[in-house]
Order: C-alpha cells, then sequence, then structure tokens
C-alpha cells in the first residue's frame, strides 16, 4: 500500500505531517521544517516500505547509489528526521531502531487529499523567508545556551570547532577520500593553536552542517567549518565557510587553483578561521604539519591515513600500500612514514620483521619533522610491543607530548591510557580518556576503555550502564558485545553473558575474520555453563587458522575445562612445530604451551615455558576488567618449581606474586571476583589458610561462579581443604545449575543457530 502512496514526485502524509519530497519540506499546523535533500529522500524510502524494516545497507544503495559521501550518513539522517518530528528513539512514534538490522516508519503513512499544499497558495519568497526563521531560531539557541537546550543545560566552550567533512562535488566517488582527508588536514592544523578544543575527527565527521542544536547538543562548540571540494584534472575548486552557532557566517571564500596550491590552500582557511575567532591581539600562526609539495604523494597519503582511520576489512593493506606509493613518490614525505609505521605497529605487535619496519619509519618520520604529532605516537606505541614494565613505562613520555603538538589525536591518548592501565595506574589512565571524550564523545573505542576501568575498578553496574550507551552509537562493531559479557561473567551472570554474545554475532555480523572470535566466544561461554557438546560444536566452527595464538586460546579454554589435556598436547605440539622458524613465541603462545604441560604434569617442560616469561614487569600487565592474565602462570610456576624440588625459586616468585597483588588493591572501589580468587589460590599457596578462605568467600559474594575451570584447573587443589570450602562451592555449583536448566529451556523453545556460521568458516 505504502509504496503506491509514496513518491518523490507526490506529497503523502506520516502521522500528521504532510511531506512534500519536491520542496523538502514537512508541514503540520502551519509549522514547517526544511530538509536536506538525502534526509528527505531516506524518509521517501522508509514510507515506501512502511512498517518494513529496512536496513542501512539498503539506505545507502538506494539513497547514495552505494557510495556515501562521509561517516555515518544513515545516522546522520535518522537524528534529523527524529528531530523533525519530535520523535523520541526511546518511545518511538515515527521511527524505530531494530538494533543491528536497520529502522522502519512505524507511524501511519497515507495518502495527501487533494487539496492544493499550502505553497501552491503562496509566494515562493517564504521559503527562503524559511531560511531566515531557520538561523533566528539558531540565534534564540545561542543566547540561550544557559537555558535549556533539548531538555539539559548546556555549557558552550567560546574557543572550540568542529570541522564537518568536506563534500565531494567532482561527480567521482573515487574523490570522498580526498575530501575527507582535506577536512582531516585542517582539523589537525587547528589543533596545534593554543586554547581552542577542536572536536576530534570521530565526533566531529558525525555530524552535518545544518544540525546546528545538534552539534552545540551533543559537542558543546561555538563554531563550525564546512566546505566542498571539486577537483578535475590539474585544477581545484575549494570552498570553505566558518559558522558560528547563531548561524552567522564568519568567513566564507572559494578557491580556484591548481592541483599542486592545496598546501597553501589549506593554510589560508585555516589561518582564516583563526582570525575568524580570534582577537587581533592573539591570532597564532599556523604551521604547515603536511611537509610535502608532492600532490599525487599528498593524495595517496589522504587515501592511506582513510583506511587506517576506518579499519574496515583488508584496511591494514590497502593503507599500507598507499603510503607506499605516497612514499615512492616523496621519499622524505615524514606524514606517509609516520602512516607507514602506524599501520605496520598496530598489524604485527609480535612479528618481528613488521615490529623493525615499524621502527624505521617513526625514526625516519621523526628525523624529517621532529614536531610530528603522529610520528611521537607511534614511537611511543612501539615501546610497549616489548610487553613488559619497562616498555610500558618509556612509552609514557613519548605518547603525552604527541598530545601537546597535536591535542586531538585520539589513538594517542587510547595508547597512552593503555600504557598507565599496564603499570597499574588506573586512575591516571581514567582521567586520559576523560580528556580524550571531551574532544572525541562519541567514540566507540575511547567509550569501551572508559567502561573497561569502571569494570576494573569493581563498578560492574556503571561499567554495563555506559557499555549499553555505546550500543546507540552507529556502527558499533561486533566485539562490543563481548566486553559487555565480560562484566556480566564478572558478576557471575554467565546465563546473561551468554545472551550478549549471542547478540554481537548476530547483530556484528558474520565473516571469516570473525568468525573465529565469535564462535570461540560462544564456545568458552557454553564451557562455563558445562554444555561441553554445544561448546565443541562452535569449537569447532572456529577452526580457521590452527596456527594462530588466539584459536590455540580458544582449544585451551574450551577442552581445558573437559581435562582433555592429552588432546590439547597434541595441539601444543602442532602449535610449536608452526612457530619453529621464529624467533620466539608471543607471550601468550608461551603461556599456553607452559599451561598444557603443567595439566600433563610435565613439570620440567612447565618451568621450560613459564620461566622466561617471568622478569620485571611480568605482573603488571591488566588486561580487560583489571584481570591480570599473568597470575595463573605464576601460580604454575610456583607448583611446578616445588615439583622438581626448587623450593627457593618457588618462594621468590610466591613472594612477588603476593606483593603485586596487594599492589592491585590501591586505588579501587571494589575487587573484582577474578582477582579475589588468585589471591585465594596465592595464600593458600602461602600456607595462609585463614587468608585463603577469606578471600574464597569474597570471591563468591563478589560474583565468582567459575566451577568448571575449578574442577579442571590444578592450581584449585590447593583450596579443597579450606574450611567451609565444601559448601561453598556446592553454591556455586547449585547457581551455575541453574543458569545452565534456563538456557537449555530457552534454546529447547527457540533453538540458536546462525546458519550462515559455518559458510562464513569455510
Amino acid at each position: 500500500m505504502a509504496e503506491a502512496i509514496v513518491s518523490k514526485s507526490a506529497p503523502f502524509l506520516v502521522g500528521d505531517w504532510r511531506v512534500e519530497p519536491k520542496l523538502n519540506l514537512l508541514r503540520r499546523n502551519g509549522r514547517e521544517i526544511a530538509l536536506e535533500n538525502k534526509t528527505m529522500d531516506v524518509l521517501v524510502l522508509l514510507a515506501s516500505r512502511a512498517a518494513d524494516v529496512v536496513s542501512s545497507d539498503e539506505i545507502i544503495d538506494e539513497v547514495w547509489a552505494g557510495r556515501p559521501m562521509g561517516e555515518n550518513p544513515v545516522y546522520k539522517a535518522i537524528t534529523n528526521l527524529r528531530k523533525a518530528f519530535g520523535d523520541d528513539p526511546k518511545k518511538p512514534e515515527f521511527i524505530e531502531t531494530i538494533a543491528r538490522k536497520g529502522y522502519r516508519l512505524v507511524a501511519n503513512v497515507s495518502s495527501a487529499d487533494s487539496e492544493p499544499s499550502p505553497s501552491a497558495r503562496k509566494p515562493s519568497w517564504p521559503i527562503a523567508a524559511g531560511v531566515l526563521i531557520l538561523l533566528g531560531i539558531a540565534a534564540f539557541w545561542y543566547q540561550n545556551l544557559g537555558d535549556e537546550i533539548g531538555g539539559r543545560v548546556v555549557t558552550v566552550d567560546d574557543r572550540s570547532i568542529a570541522v564537518l567533512p568536506f563534500e565531494n562535488l567532482s561527480g567521482d566517488p573515487d574523490n570522498d577520500f580526498f575530501c575527507l582527508g582535506i577536512a582531516e588536514t585542517l582539523l589537525n592544523q587547528l589543533a596545534g593553536v593554543p586554547d581552542l578544543r577542536v572536536v576530534a575527527r570521530r565526533s566531529s565527521f558525525a555530524f552535518g552542517e545544518t544540525e546546528i542544536t545538534e552539534i552545540i547538543e551533543r559537542l558543546s562548540v561555538r563554531y563550525v567549518l564546512a566546505g566542498s571540494v571539486q577537483q578535475h584534472e590539474q585544477t581545484l575548486r575549494i570552498s570553505a565557510r566558518l559558522v558560528d552557532t547563531r548561524g552567522n557566517v564568519i568567513w566564507a571564500e572559494t578557491f580556484d587553483r591548481d592541483n599542486d596550491d592545496i598546501f597553501s590552500i589549506q593554510s589560508e582557511i585555516a589561518q582564516s578561521v583563526v582570525q575568524g575567532i580570534s582577537s587581533a591581539s592573539d591570532r597564532p600562526s599556523i604551521e604547515q604539519q603536511i611537509n610535502t609539495n608532492n600532490f599525487d604523494a599528498y593524495r595517496a597519503y589522504l587515501v592511506g591515513n582513510e583506511y587506517l582511520r576506518r579499519r574496515a576489512d583488508q584496511w591494514a593493506g590497502n593503507a599500507l600500500d598507499a603510503f607506499n606509493e605516497a612514499l615512492r613518490l616523496d621519499p622524505d614525505f615524514a606524514a606517509a612514514h609516520a602512516g607507514a609505521a602506524t599501520v605496520l605497529a598496530i598489524r604485527g605487535t609480535h612479528d618481528t620483521e613488521n615490529i623493525a619496519a615499524a621502527e624505521f619509519h617513526a625514526e625516519r618520520a621523526l628525523a624529517l619533522n621532529p614536531n610530528l604529532a603522529q610520528a611521537h605516537a607511534v614511537y611511543g606505541l612501539l615501546m610497549t610491543t616489548t610487553d613488559d614494565e619497562a616498555g610500558y613505562a618509556a612509552s609514557v613520555e613519548p605518547l603525552r607530548h604527541a598530545i601537546e603538538l597535536n591535542p586531538s589525536l585520539v589513538e594517542a591518548y587510547n595508547w597512552l591510557q593503555i600504557s598507565l592501565r599496564a603499570l597499574g595506574r588506573g586512575d591516571e589512565a581514567s582521567d586520559v580518556l576523560r580528556q580524550a571524550l571531551a574532544i572525541d564523545p562519541l567514540n566507540h573505542t575511547l567509550n569501551m576503555n572508559y567502561a573497561v576501568n569502571l569494570h576494573a575498578d569493581g563498578q560492574l553496574d556503571a561499567a554495563r550502564d555506559h557499555m549499553l550507551q555505546v550500543l546507540e552509537f552507529p556502527d558499533v562493531p561486533g566485539y562490543t558485545y563481548d566486553w559487555i559479557a565480560n562484566v556480566e561473567i564478572s558478576a557471575g551472570d554467565y546465563e546473561r553473558a551468554l545472551h550478549w554474545i549471542k547478540l554481537g554475532g548476530e547483530n556484528g555480523g558474520l565473516s571469516p575474520d570473525t568468525i573465529g572470535w565469535y564462535s570461540n566466544a560462544l564456545a568458552v561461554a557454553y564451557s562455563r555453563l558445562g554444555m561441553f557438546d554445544e561448546a565443541n560444536r562452535w569449537i569447532g566452527i572456529a577452526y580457521v587458522d590452527p596456527d594462530s595464538h588466539w584459536w590455540f586460546g580458544g582449544q585451551l579454554a574450551v577442552l581445558g575445562l573437559q581435562r582433555r589435556f592429552e588432546d590439547l598436547q597434541d595441539i601444543a605440539a602442532r602449535h610449536e612445530d608452526a612457530h619453529a622458524e621464529d624467533e620466539a613465541m608471543t607471550p601468550w603462545s608461551q603461556q599456553m604451551m607452559g599451561a598444557v604441560a603443567f595439566e600433563n604434569d610435565d613439570m620440567e617442560a612447565a618451568i621450560q615455558y613459564l620461566e622466561p616469561l617471568y622478569r620485571p614487569g611480568w605482573f603488571l600487565y591488566n588486561g580487560p576488567g583489571g584481570k591480570s592474565g599473568q597470575f595463573p602462570p605464576a601460580h604454575q610456576l610456583v607448583i611446578a618449581y616445588r615439583a622438581v624440588g626448587r623450593d627457593d625459586d618457588a618462594e621468590r616468585v610466591l613472594s612477588e606474586l603476593w606483593q603485586h597483588q596487594m599492589e592491585q588493591r590501591v586505588g579501587r572501589s571494589q575487587l573484582i571476583s577474578d582477582l579475589l580468587i588468585d589471591e585465594a589460590i596465592t595464600y593458600a599457596l602461602m600456607s595462609n589458610e585463614e587468608m585463603a578462605s577469606q578471600r574464597l568467600h569474597e570471591a563468591v559474594g563478589a560474583g565468582w561462579r567459575d566451577y568448571y575451570r575449578y574442577l579442571a584447573d590444578t592450581r584449585f587443589r590447593v583450596l579443597d581443604d579450606l574450611q567451609g570450602s565444601d559448601d561453598l562451592i556446592e553454591s556455586v555449583r547449585q547457581e551455575i545449575s541453574l543458569q545452565r536448566e534456563r538456557v537449555i529451556a530457552a534454546e529447547r523453545l527457540e533453538p540458536f543457530d546462525i546458519p550462515s556460521a559455518a559458510n562464513a568458516a569455510q
């Protein structure tokens, strides 16, 4: 019915709103709201399929012909429509979000009456007047910033700006990356201006130019820089305008130049922005950050940078190819060296060849431009690849310096907080994340890491609530659900954790790149509930790359809970053979090899794998949720030493282990259950049964429910004889049995499977 009613040429009704696609107008009770072209196109599409769910991909295909300009265009359009209709996304009367599926129009769609629209009886000038009215409304919002905007008081920083993605007017979709890169270059140039708050890319690129009140409310900025780019052969036309929150155009100019003038154009635009928002006595000069005069090299660099920022499928190879092309054209292009170093550092954390190449590019970038923030940031990242205390400590200074040089370089904040957290400086890490979120509030990674720090601090409810808010962001990756599951695991609710992991697979999409993560997580969750048939089925689907350490980790988790250590011995042997020519296994692989040897009662082999890992700083790494994956192998090393008569070594490690566990308590609101159970084992190894029993009771009270690991993991045998442990473990068993029964009953009514899972793994 809706398809027959709705078209781009005739008015129709959505609820009590009259939609006029030709004029891009919504009308109701004498009120008119103008929409952007693409926003109206999205509304027409939703209305033509009223009550049906329309995916973001379908919207992009229909409205943007599969090549959208800017980031999150569907989210922007939906946000615009909800604002226009006055719709509440939590209680939608017009547009409903179906999580990770798409959107559907829930309001009634009907034919407009045959009566001429109000616009047909009025002269055309009111349309222009409507624009002035909108600007007047923006001025009203601006003048009342001390009052309420969107139901809350908003404080706007006078010296603050958001740079929007520049529109591609070239008619060539291949220019999209080029246009976005120009906007990001300007953003980075402005970020170097003292006392100017520049919103970072992720958040800034999420909004459209006309969304003045949305920008004020969400980003708290006073100015917006917008523009467009048109490139044809050897010529460029770049238009830019600086607009304040009143809607006043502070500055606007169009540049018609040759391609090679792109660098001077960007500097002129940035300088004009500074002049527009600064007093005559306070106008710092803008330094050129792109040290090349080769237009084609610069264009290739922007393509590589865009792949690096987006991290989509095949991003690393595409980004590195583009950076290498830029360096072929200009071997002294510092920013391209820094970009290549970043890709190599991220892609090859434990690959010595990649790390060596990354170090070369980082050092070359710093030699060519000592003030390049990206080069200092990746240099700091490379320090952490040693995965020890010294490396994390050494990374802090270059990462802080990168932030000083470019306060909008978000990845530097993120890498810095990881180092601080690894060093046990959780409060500082949270402060760094808060600083980053002030300039990039819609950044998924920053928000999730902030929630992880809440998790580490034992604030499980706050961590869960923050993560759930992030699910409202556009384009949420599937692993977000796994992080929420980690919070539920710490709370002892494995049933709920399994629910979130399932949602991650369903809503995050399955592909050969993601099926391993998803099926591994499912297999471990089922194992925790004692549902081993289901666990084995999913770990079989995860059989993608048997040589990878993450696949080995999944096998260890699932088969280990079933005490199938002979099977694991075969897997470990194959894993070791696969890495025989490597200079060294990853610490994680060594740790897993040691665990398999330990559980097979081969203590000499366990020591062989675990002892080299024991070095200064080994215990300092804090994983997601504040869990330290190094405590269990430390226990194994102590037990192995004792088994072979090396008691002095055992006591030395045990003493240092206890000291570090006490350090983990400093500054935390509450210890999560995993840390408490590790403390219980440590105290038991120290023959302090009273404290061991106390920590065991505290762990169960904090949510520890890892019953099947208790049965399977040899470390837990030191807790068997503690006073009251039998009754306590029995209560844990009963709780897990109830959770398992509920999961089985639910899946009996609604069998759970992803039909495409097996295909995705092939």
